[in-house]
């Protein structure tokens, strides 16, 4: 029973994760401003995520060297949720979010680069299968695609990698899991406040009941729950199970986005998504003395 708990949240995690462009692209095509949406939306998560880190998170205590190391991955998570959320105005969404899902695989390359994790053929058949999937989706001709987005994209999931990879090999390992996403989303909300700070502008107060939702919106689902799901998954279903059904994340972005913002949905998008799909499954299959990067996968 608890493993078929663990199963649905891994599903509701992975798709409310997948919500990111039906809140995100609407506002951008509004006007509004990606750094106030991404202070709005990490505070608002931080204070819904505050009292559950109260309840099961065990407290909300931390030493000096820890707070350091959380600021350095507040910063992380600030820039991979802007360079994604730029991505949107530069390609369609839907395809930014299938190509955001390489950040398993970029994990594990930079484990074996940087830090001796084993190069087991599933990471190498995994990289190979990702790049293929990235080709097809980068349709720079009549895909709406632009070498920018995708570049905007592919940093976006390696400043998750590398994320990851710090909560992977620093002292921050052991902390437990909600406890950190709540503070990589107070310092997230922090950098994006200092960034408005440093060029002069203040929060950009939505303006209407819609701006208001949407904002809204972006902090309860694709964040707030998604990270509360995915805890609970990875602690009943376990990591490789959650890391597969990550799979419904992109999934489910490239379906909102066709059915909601009006973004084609072709043969080859289909095809190169289930590229990135399959190297992500690759990644996620047990090896000997290999890194598992659902393991990593607990605060996405």
């Amino acid at each position: 029973m608890k493993r078929l708990a663990g199963i649905l949240c891994g599903i509701v995690s992975a798709v409310s994760y997948g919500t990111n462009p039906l809140f995100a692209v609407p506002l951008l095509r509004g006007g509004y401003g990606v750094d106030s949406m991404l202070f709005f939306r990490f505070s608002a998560a931080a204070l819904l995520l505050a009292p559950v880190v109260a309840a099961f998170g065990g407290g909300f205590r931390t030493t000096r060297a820890e707070a350091g190391l959380l600021i350095m991955l507040g910063a992380l998570f600030a820039f991979s949720s802007q360079a994604l959320f730029w991505s949107f105005t530069l390609m369609p969404a839907g395809v930014a979010s299938a190509i955001l899902f390489l950040y398993p695989v970029f994990t594990a390359a930079i484990m074996a680069a940087f830090f001796g994790a084993r190069m087991g053929m599933n990471t190498a058949a995994a990289m190979a299968v990702s790049l293929c999937g990235v080709m097809l989706l980068s349709d720079f001709e009549n895909g709406g695609v632009t070498a920018g987005g995708v570049a905007l994209v592919v940093a976006s999931a390696l400043s998750y990698a590398a994320y990851m990879v710090a909560i992977k090999v620093t002292r921050l390992a052991a902390m437990n899991g909600l406890r950190l996403t709540f503070y990589s989303l107070l310092f997230a909300a922090l950098a994006a406040g200092l960034k408005l700070a440093a060029e002069s502008r203040a929060p950009q107060i939505p303006d209407s009941a819609a701006e208001f939702w949407l904002v809204a919106a972006l902090a309860v689902l694709p964040t707030f729950v998604s990270i509360t799901f995915i805890t609970y998954s990875i602690r009943y279903a376990g990591p490789t199970v959650a890391a597969v059904l990550g799979a419904f994340e992109p999934a489910t972005a490239v379906a909102l986005c066709s059915a909601f913002l009006g973004e084609d949905f072709t043969a080859r998008i289909a095809f190169g998504m289930a590229l990135v799909i399959v190297s992500v499954v690759l990644i996620s299959l047990p090896e000997r003395k290999n890194l598992q990067c659902g393991r990593l996968l607990r605060n996405s």
